[in-house]
């Protein structure tokens, strides 16, 4: 989805899921900038109990215009087994903008497409 905080396509594999995406342009700042990123992925059940993820998430050292989980040092939590389709993504991004702004949230949801 053009415009989106998560990556088009998050792909599976053996049933988790590892989200990314873009940061916005307006929050996107070399570390600390970013104090904070939670990430929660949910799938509901189509033929089994659904799967749930959540994790930290950090600005991509490779791509600083990008978010990855998991945030080093960090375990992803993760209940169940994602499958193709569609699942909901949520994020929260508590950074600032400049030296000794204040922090800013920055709060999205959206549908996701997961791929085998």
């Amino acid at each position: 989805m053009p415009g989106s905080n998560f990556d088009n396509q998050l792909k599976i594999t053996g049933g988790q899921i590892t989200p990314s995406g873009p940061l916005d342009a307006g929050l996107t700042s070399p570390p600390p900038g970013t104090i904070e990123l939670s990430v929660w992925v949910v799938q509901e059940p189509v033929a089994g109990p659904g799967a749930f993820m959540r994790s930290r998430g950090v600005q991509d050292p490779a791509n600083p215009s990008k978010w990855v989980t998991p945030a080093p040092g960090t375990m992803p939590t993760s209940v169940g087994t994602f499958n193709p389709g569609s699942a909901l993504g949520m994020a929260v991004q508590v950074s600032t903008t400049g030296s000794g702004s204040q922090p800013r949230v920055h709060w999205w949801t959206e549908k996701i497409n997961l791929t085998p």
